[in-house]
């Protein structure tokens, strides 16, 4: 069992130590909507997503054998960021087609990590978690809320916020999320000269700056492309 845990720990390290730095190629390379500009973005994006998935399925097995809550906050909070962020991009336009609507695996793995969350929160009120306690209860938080929210949005693909371009929001967001936390995962690890909590909350915290700078950059930009064909002659469309 133990030469199973080392091996699962370094393979779950190298995979950390890959995503995050592919994921900083795929967050610093254009991200236009023009197939050939993104090229790089969606390639490096990729090879990010690879690399979560074996971070993440080691983590799952490491969690199992061994429930520690701060990793299991880190996996859930990594799963949904990664999974949902991932899994928008086949529910573009439920208004336009019934196929871009959420499945069966959508709602399982969702459902899941709504569980895991609620029960990290508990764990965080009733004094369950003794170590990295905020952390833990920010984690949890955060994957119950980002869990609610694709939930409603299941249930609702057309409610509210619903408009064509809120799947690259919810994207831009949710991969942020995803990669910080990695980030977040490999400081904590790391970056032992700086004090807990924030040896972590630096790395969330930004990923939560960056998310909100980057939607409003995008919305502003989609807006300006709007006024600007409203702008050209019908008959030079």
């Amino acid at each position: 069992m133990q030469l199973l845990i080392k091996i699962l720990l370094i393979t779950h390290i190298c995979a950390g130590s890959v995503a995050v730095l592919v994921g900083l190629i795929s967050l610093l390379a254009p991200k236009p909507l023009n197939i050939e500009r993104g090229r790089t973005h969606r390639r490096t994006g990729n090879y990010f997503l690879y690399a979560m998935i074996v971070v993440i399925g080691t983590a799952t097995i490491l969690t199992i054998i061994s429930f520690n809550p701060y990793f299991a906050g880190l996996t859930v909070a990594a799963t949904i960021a990664v999974f949902s962020g991932y899994r928008v991009l086949r529910r573009k336009r439920p208004d336009l087609n019934p196929a871009d609507r959420a499945t069966a695996i959508d709602w399982i793995v969702t459902l899941i990590i709504f569980a895991v969350g609620l029960y990290l929160v508990f764990l965080a009120v009733t004094g369950g978690i003794v170590q990295n306690l905020p952390v833990v209860y920010s984690l949890g938080i955060g994957s119950l809320l980002y869990a609610a929210y694709d939930l409603y949005r299941f249930v609702r693909p057309l409610g509210f916020p619903f408009s064509p371009n809120l799947w690259l929001y919810e994207h831009l967001v949710k991969m942020l999320g995803g990669y910080f936390g990695a980030v977040a995962a490999f400081s904590g690890s790391v970056l032992v000269i700086l004090p807990p909590p924030w040896r972590q909350l630096w790395a969330t915290s930004l990923g939560q700056f960056l998310a909100i700078t980057m939607v409003i950059y995008y919305y502003r930009k989609s807006k300006n492309q709007k006024n600007r064909i409203g702008r050209i002659p019908v008959d030079k469309i």
